[in-house]
């Protein structure tokens, strides 16, 4: 009966540590790159009017949705690094593939260096987001 018991409680803790590892080290991962998703879907509205419009912002607008498509950009990759077997998962459709989070990453720093230059091509700018939003899956529901 004892045996029964302490055979009982080891899967128990067995099955515990083997769920933590899985929540630690593949679930919150893939949630945190899922959050900056959505803070660049976030931003894309939000920085709209300095990024579309570039060299038309104040100093402050202009340096501080730089700053934050720069970080946005970064902190994307950053979070996808950090996914394990992040390949299975793009494979299985669950998440960007890395060439998609590449393009999302380049378009955030291709708006972050461009927000100042008043030349910069309109047209370019407007198929950027696009490929941005398209590339991430990002949608927005009330649009």
């Amino acid at each position: 009966m004892i045996i029964q018991a302490a055979t009982t409680a080891f899967f128990a803790v067995g099955v515990f540590v083997v769920g933590q590892f899985i929540v630690k080290f593949v679930i919150e991962p893939i949630h945190e790159q899922s959050k900056v998703i959505g803070e660049i879907a976030y931003a894309l509205i939000f920085h709209a009017r300095v990024y579309a419009n570039p060299g038309q912002g104040t100093k402050e607008e202009m340096d501080q949705t730089a700053e934050a498509l720069r970080k946005l950009a970064s902190h994307l990759v950053e979070k996808t690094i950090a996914v394990p077997w992040y390949q299975l998962w793009a494979t299985l459709k669950l998440r960007p593939s890395e060439q998609n989070v590449s393009v999302a990453s380049k378009g955030l720093i291709y708006f972050s260096n461009s927000v100042r230059d008043p030349n910069t091509n309109h047209d370019f700018i407007i198929s950027t987001k696009k490929n941005i939003v398209k590339a991430l899956r990002i949608t927005f529901p009330l649009q």
